[in-house]
């Protein structure tokens, strides 16, 4: 599967490796942690 250019969220060979040996729970709670700051970071964009 080649490399989708229009797809800048590319995860490295070593990201991926330490992504790997995190628990379920662990990866759930980095995706938490993201999707709470991108929701701060719009609304703060859009506040009035």
């Amino acid at each position: 599967m080649g490399i989708d250019e229009r797809n800048i969220e590319i995860i490295d060979d070593t990201m991926a490796s330490v992504l790997r040996e995190k628990t379920p729970q662990q990866r759930l709670a980095i995706a938490f942690g993201l999707w709470t700051s991108a929701k701060k970071t719009t609304y703060e964009l859009f506040a009035v």
